[in-house]
């Protein structure tokens, strides 16, 4: 066992306030999407005139309760050991950069870097409910 000299403590300190950790293992992080805050389509139909003017039908604090429930987003990092198991057999586990259905009550919801704003969800990949088949890192030829 090693003591952290106060060099080693403030360089931690550094690193833990300006790096995002990476998961480890068989775990994942998830960039919740952001709550839309415009009218829902079949809200746009119905009320076109206030749809065409950029009406916002939430307040910010209803989108930042939403956004506390949020299950959609996107995954930002594969711990090495993740979709090792059954559960990724035949190929059909999610890759960075897919959109996916995540269970929202599992994890770790955590600010990277502290105070920029920008939250991740991290959880175990078997808490992936669902994705979808098109990636955003991958150019759309069609």
């Amino acid at each position: 066992m090693f003591r952290p000299s106060s060099e080693q403590i403030n360089k931690a300190h550094d690193i833990s306030q300006n790096d995002m950790p990476l998961p480890a293992g068989y775990r994942i992080a998830i960039f919740p999407l952001p709550v839309d805050l415009r009218m829902k389509a079949s809200e746009t139909k119905k009320f076109s005139s206030l749809a065409a003017a950029g009406f916002i039908d939430k307040t910010s604090e209803q989108a930042g309760r939403e956004e506390k429930g949020q299950h959609f987003g996107l995954l930002c990092h594969v711990g090495t050991g993740a979709f090792k198991g059954d559960y990724g057999v035949g190929g059909n586990s999610p890759r960075e950069g897919d959109v996916v259905v995540f269970n929202k009550y599992a994890g770790l919801r955590q600010e990277f870097p502290p105070g920029s704003g920008d939250i991740y969800h991290y959880c175990n990949d078997e808490d992936i409910l669902s994705h979808y088949e098109k990636n955003i890192l991958e150019n759309d030829n069609g």
